[in-house]
């Protein structure tokens, strides 16, 4: 597999940055740790994905189309963050996401807590929404952060 990404704007600096990603080659189809199918299949996507930084405001927009699976996919999210100190390091996020392969789709909504980078040890919850099965999921991550 083969994938580039390509941007203009520094974040940091610019407080936006535009990209357009890129991949192609064979993966495997697998569910978990299942092989669902032992032949690779071609994927091949082109994206275009937009970071706006303003004040304490976050927005990301992500778009991919291509071939995944053999299939035709096509997936949209936008994330907006809300930065709850100066220093970003205390952020409330949600984010849509809808996409379609082949004959399928679907959509998720999620909303996320997050502290970059704060302290050694986090554990931020989540909560996830799946329309096509109608599960409603409350996430724990585990960090363990050490320098370098």
């Amino acid at each position: 597999m083969t994938a580039a990404r390509v941007s203009y704007g520094v974040q940091s600096q610019d407080n936006f940055n535009l990209g357009f990603p890129w991949a192609t080659g064979s993966t495997l189809d697998t569910m978990g740790y299942r092989l669902r199918d032992p032949e690779p299949l071609q994927m091949r996507l082109a994206g275009v994905d937009l970071t706006i930084l303003r004040n304490n405001l976050e927005h990301r927009f992500d778009l991919y189309a291509g071939t995944w699976l053999d299939k035709d996919t096509y997936a949209m999210s936008y994330r907006f963050g809300v930065n709850l100190d100066q220093e970003g390091r205390l952020k409330i996020e949600v984010q849509p996401t809808y996409w379609k392969f082949g004959e399928e789709n679907d959509y998720q909504l999620a909303l996320c807590f997050s502290r970059p980078g704060y302290i050694k040890f986090d554990g931020p919850p989540g909560y996830t929404y799946d329309h096509n099965t109608d599960d409603n999921r409350v996430i724990l991550q585990l960090y363990y952060y050490q320098p370098i």
